[in-house]
C-alpha cells in the first residue's frame, strides 16, 4: 500500500466453504489486470497448474467483475455463477433474477468459522427460491402499484394490538440471516435521537 492505494493485489481461488485453493500473483492494481483479464491471463497460462485441478462442469462463483471472462469460462465447460445485472431500463430486477443473485451472494462470501448449520439455511432459500411470489401476483392482479398509499400516524401503545409477533429466530429465517435484524436496532435507534420517531402504517 502506498498513500492508501493499492500497487499490487493478488487472486484468490476459494472453495465455498472458505478453504483457499490457490493464491495468484501478485498482479499490477492497474486497469489491465481486473478481475477478467487475470482469470484469462491464468487458465491460458496454466498458472499454478490450474488446468490440472480446475475440471469441466466445475462451478464457479462469480462477481459482476468477471462480466468479460463469461464466455471464456463457458468455453472451458465451467458452469459460471454470476450475480444478474439489471436489464437496461430497468429499476430493479425481476423476481426470478433478484433471487438468483441473492443465492450467487450468498455463496461468494463463506464464513470465516464454518457453522454447517448453514446448510440447512442454504438448502431453505434454494427451495424458497422456486416458489411463486404470492405477493408479486396479489399487487399485480389488484393493481396496487398504480394505487397512491396515503400512510397515517399509529399510535404503537394502542393501535399494535393485532401487529403480529414472532420469535427472533423467526424473523432469522424471513431474512435468511442476522443484518437486516442488527441494522434495524440502529435505525430505530438513530430516529429515536431527536424525540420525533413516527410509526406509520
Amino acid at each position: 500500500m502506498h498513500k492508501e492505494r493499492s500497487l499490487v493485489k493478488p487472486m484468490m481461488i476459494v472453495a465455498t466453504d472458505g478453504y483457499i485453493l490457490n493464491v495468484l500473483g501478485p498482479y499490477y492494481a492497474d486497469g489491465h489486470n481486473n478481475d477478467a483479464s487475470i482469470t484469462k491471463h491464468a487458465f491460458k497460462t496454466n498458472a499454478e497448474e490450474i488446468n490440472t485441478w480446475m475440471h469441466e462442469d466445475h462451478v464457479m462463483v462469480v462477481d459482476r467483475g468477471f462480466r468479460d471472462a463469461e464466455e471464456f469460462l463457458k468455453k472451458k465447460f465451467f458452469k459460471v455463477e454470476m450475480p444478474c445485472f439489471l436489464s437496461k431500463g430497468a429499476k430493479q430486477q425481476i423476481v426470478d433474477e433478484a433471487n438468483v443473485t441473492r443465492l450467487v451472494t450468498k455463496v461468494a462470501g463463506p464464513p470465516l468459522i464454518n457453522d454447517f448449520g448453514n446448510d440447512d439455511i442454504g438448502k431453505e432459500m434454494i427451495e424458497k427460491a422456486q416458489l411463486d411470489n404470492h405477493v408479486k401476483t396479489y399487487v399485480e392482479e389488484h393493481n396496487l402499484l398504480r394505487r397512491k398509499t396515503v400512510y397515517k400516524e399509529v399510535d404503537g401503545a394502542t393501535e399494535l394490538d393485532m401487529f403480529p409477533r414472532i420469535s427472533l429466530d423467526h424473523l432469522r429465517q424471513i431474512t435468511m440471516g442476522i443484518y437486516q435484524i442488527k441494522s434495524a436496532k440502529r435505525y430505530t435507534d438513530a430516529h429515536q435521537e431527536d424525540d420525533n420517531y413516527a410509526l406509520q402504517g
